[in-house]
């Protein structure tokens, strides 16, 4: 959800996504595939690579159509 364009680090023979884990505050860093960086969007004037609903969005929908297709919900504790 929050990959940025600015954790991408590419020079001519690698490309790499550079993060610090949020909870251990570690220093990743994971190689990216040309393949990989084929699926990504263009790069805009926004840093976020993707731009997707919030979760409260998303589960108001599933639960919408959930409802239309006669669905029973199931709650699971985790």
């Amino acid at each position: 959800k929050a990959l940025r364009w600015s954790d991408i680090k590419r020079n001519e023979e690698t490309n790499t996504l550079v993060i610090i884990q949020k909870k251990t505050k570690t220093l990743n860093a994971v190689p990216i595939g040309n393949t990989a960086l084929s699926w990504m969007p263009p790069k805009d004037n926004d840093d976020f690579v993707f731009h997707l609903p919030a979760k409260a969005n998303v589960d108001a929908a599933l639960k919408r159509i959930a409802k239309k297709a006669k669905l029973t919900i199931v709650k699971v504790d985790r």
